[in-house]
């Protein structure tokens, strides 16, 4: 069986989630041969980092022109078409009777629409699917002639038939994270050891914080730091062996690693950050959400039970990490509304519904 998987670095969650999604389907169907392709390097290899590189200056310098075409495109049927260069849909079809996949699976937006005007275009009925990174729903992730959709959460079930996706088409399966999250260490209720703290800024390295929040949190007692900054290197040597009690690193692949070893995690609301800490019962404090989809992820950790908003100012934040860090029991309390999230969830849904599909 070839399995295409269909993505694009905008951030680093979507890709994320299709490595997640190919380590699942290898393991559920090892017969499986599984290729992500990035749809922007491989269809606009010339302007690829062009499109990324203006991408993460919008989020990171303009959060409210994207929230403004975010909710602007809510409104209308998805169709990019005429916003792209005319060798696009060639190239598509092209990538596609080069792959001659027997199941697609898009995790980026827009790719849906794109991929199924292609195969009607070439007359193709291969089965295609469709894995939501985010627990609120744009349009540009759906289309009629998607097989199924792959969602995190039941609120995000009810959004999508609220726009008449049909229930046996959605699949509530959490998000797709790497093994490596799996099985957290056992902590006990009453922890006295030293505690550590992590804060990430997700795959760009979004961290809007003051010196002073730095020179706080390194004044913790007993509390050592860890500070992921993910690509943002101007970031990394700002911070960097400036404090006693504060680790700083890069991108890197060890997340898993670095969550196992934390009892609170401060991050942005990105969905897969969530969901990676959810199954590291990793208790989390969110900075205020600035991107339209963030404002969904951040309401379900609250709702849930899982974690917590930060304040704004930054008095208010250390007063605030310094009352859950230390407060072993309310970690604990988060930790087993994290379990009892996961319980509730169909890891393997993806290799097991892809065997279905594609009998």
């Amino acid at each position: 069986m070839e399995v295409l998987i269909v993505t694009g670095r905008f951030g680093m969650g979507h890709y994320t989630v299709s490595q997640s999604i190919a380590e699942q389907i290898n393991q559920t169907l090892p017969q499986a041969n599984v290729k992500i392709v990035d749809l922007c390097e491989s269809i606009l290899p010339e302007q690829a980092n062009l499109i990324y590189r203006t991408f993460e200056k919008i989020v990171n310098r303009s959060a409210l022109l994207f929230n403004l075409g975010y909710k602007y495109t809510e409104r209308f049927e998805p169709n990019v078409r005429p916003l792209l260069p005319r060798s696009f849909m060639s190239r598509l079809k092209a990538l596609l009777l080069y792959y001659q996949p027997d199941a697609i699976i898009c995790t980026v937006p827009i790719a849906p629409a794109l991929i199924a005007d292609c195969l009607k275009e070439l007359g193709l009925t291969v089965p295609f699917m469709t894995c939501i990174t985010d627990l609120i729903c744009h349009p540009y992730w759906l289309h009629p002639d998607t097989k199924r959709y792959f969602v995190a959460d039941y609120a995000t079930e009810e959004r999508l038939m609220s726009r008449g996706v049909p229930e046996e088409k959605i699949v509530v399966h959490g998000m797709p994270v790497k093994r490596a999250f799996d099985n957290p260490p056992e902590r006990p209720c009453h922890d006295k050891r030293e505690k550590h703290l992590l804060i990430m800024g997700g795959g760009l390295g979004l961290l809007s914080m003051p010196k002073s929040f730095y020179q706080a949190i390194n004044r913790l007692p007993d509390v050592k730091t860890t500070i992921i900054t993910g690509n943002n290197k101007r970031l990394l040597k700002k911070l960097s062996g400036r404090y006693e009690n504060i680790e700083v690193l890069g991108y890197t692949d060890k997340v898993a690693q670095y969550m196992r070893q934390s009892d609170l995690i401060i991050s942005k609301a990105g969905g897969i950050t969530v969901f990676e800490s959810i199954y590291s019962e990793l208790p989390m404090l969110l900075t205020e959400p600035m991107l339209a989809q963030e404002l969904g992820n951040a309401e379900f950790v609250v709702q849930q039970g899982v974690g917590r908003l930060l304040e704004k100012r930054t008095k208010d934040r250390i007063r605030e990490i310094e009352e859950l860090i230390y407060d072993d029991t309310a970690l604990w309390n988060l930790r087993q509304r994290m379990r009892t999230i996961q319980a509730t969830h169909d890891k393997m849904a993806v290799g097991r519904l892809l065997a279905e599909v594609c009998r």
